[in-house]
């Protein structure tokens, strides 16, 4: 008999399970009833040519809000305070969108590879945060060497 309650106790709360799985599933996969932003970019990765000490390292990234409502950026979170960041806040269906990340780059860093991140917080519900990467290599300076002019001869 204690048997038979453990299995139908067992069997009681698989059910259970099963149902409160089923009523997540909509928060699970991010789906709304309602229109919703979506939110599209070509490329979130730039490597920046050889740049020397001094130099800023700057890109934009383009993106699109392929959705059926506005995408908001509510924030875009540069990795370091080397880093300034400037973008777009709302835009509209269809529409295309900038986010601009600019790395000043250090005399420390001369002939080291860089690697900096940007952080894109958004209402898209299947992108609410992305990435953005600029990346690329720091070219010592080399200072200019002095001219070589014609042959001097000496005067007798």
């Amino acid at each position: 008999m204690g048997l038979i309650i453990f299995k139908l106790k067992k069997i009681i709360l698989l059910f259970l399970a099963l149902v409160l799985l089923l009523m997540a599933t909509p928060l699970w996969s991010g789906e709304s009833s309602g229109p919703q932003p979506r939110l599209l970019i070509d490329g979130v990765v730039f490597e920046s040519d050889n740049l020397i000490p001094g130099q800023v390292a700057e890109h934009t990234f383009v993106f699109k809000n392929e959705g059926d409502a506005p995408l908001e950026i509510m924030q875009v979170k540069p990795g370091c305070s080397c880093s300034v960041v400037s973008y777009d806040h709302i835009i509209l269906p269809g529409g295309t969108g900038r986010i601009t990340l600019a790395i000043t780059v250090y005399q420390q860093w001369a002939g080291l590879q860089f690697r900096r991140t940007a952080w894109v917080l958004t209402n898209d519900p299947l992108a609410p945060q992305t990435c953005l990467i600029i990346h690329g290599l720091i070219k010592t300076e080399i200072s200019s060497l002095p001219e070589i002019g014609p042959e001097v001869k000496p005067v007798v």
